[in-house]
C-alpha cells in the first residue's frame, strides 16, 4: 500500500494560513519520497501568531521570500493523487486548511482518500496516556522533531504502517465536498 503522509503549519487561526508543508510518501511501509515548503501564507491571511511561532518556531521572515501555496499546489497534488491514501494526524486540521486554501487560491481540487491517525491510534492503541502525535509515535519507539512538517508527515506514515488503516477510516477529498 502506498501512504503520503502530510502536514501543515499555520501562521494564524485563520483557515488556510498554511506557512509549511510536508509530505512523506511510503511504499508498504518504507519511505520512498519526501518534500517540504516553506509557504508565504496568502497576504489576507499572512500575519504570524507569536504563539504559533512559539510552537513551530517558523515566523514572516523565514516565509516573505517562499514560494506561495498556488506556486507548489501542482507538486503537492501529485502526492496526494498518487498515493492509496494521505494520512495525517488530526487530518480535520489539515483538511480544513487545505480545503481553505484552494478555496483562497481558486486551485482546482483533486480526488483522493484520507484517514486520521489520531482516530487510528485512539481505536488502535487503547490505553494510552494521550493521542498527540509525539505520545503516539513514541509508542512505536519513532523519534522525530514534533512541528517539523517533514518529521510530522513522516511520523503519521508510520503510525499508519505500524496501525493500518480498516476501510471504514477512509474518508474522500473530493472536488465535490470543497466547502
Amino acid at each position: 500500500m502506498r501512504i503520503t503522509g502530510m502536514d501543515f503549519e499555520t501562521a494564524n487561526t485563520k483557515n488556510g494560513s498554511i506557512c509549511a508543508v510536508g509530505l512523506a510518501a511510503f511504499d508498504n511501509g518504507e519511505l520512498v519520497d519526501t518534500r517540504e515548503w516553506l509557504i508565504k501564507p496568502h497576504m489576507s491571511r499572512d500575519y504570524f501568531y507569536q504563539k504559533f511561532v512559539d510552537i513551530h518556531g517558523i515566523s514572516y521572515f523565514d516565509v516573505r521570500q517562499a514560494s506561495a501555496f498556488a506556486d507548489v499546489w501542482r507538486t503537492i497534488s501529485q502526492f496526494l493523487t498518487a498515493c492509496d491514501v494521505v494520512v495525517c494526524h488530526n487530518a480535520k486540521f489539515d483538511i480544513r486548511h487545505l480545503r481553505a486554501v484552494l478555496n483562497i487560491y481558486e486551485l482546482p481540487p483533486v480526488d483522493f482518500k484520507y484517514a486520521c491517525t489520531l482516530e487510528l491510534s485512539r481505536a488502535g492503541l487503547p490505553g494510552l496516556p494521550h493521542y498527540d502525535l509525539k505520545t503516539v509515535a513514541g509508542h512505536f519507539n519513532h523519534e522525530f522533531h514534533h512541528h517539523d512538517v517533514l518529521d510530522d508527515a513522516i511520523a503519521c506514515g508510520v503510525i499508519a504502517h505500524r496501525l493500518g488503516i480498516g476501510n471504514k477510516y477512509l474518508k474522500p477529498f473530493t472536488k465535490s465536498n470543497m466547502r
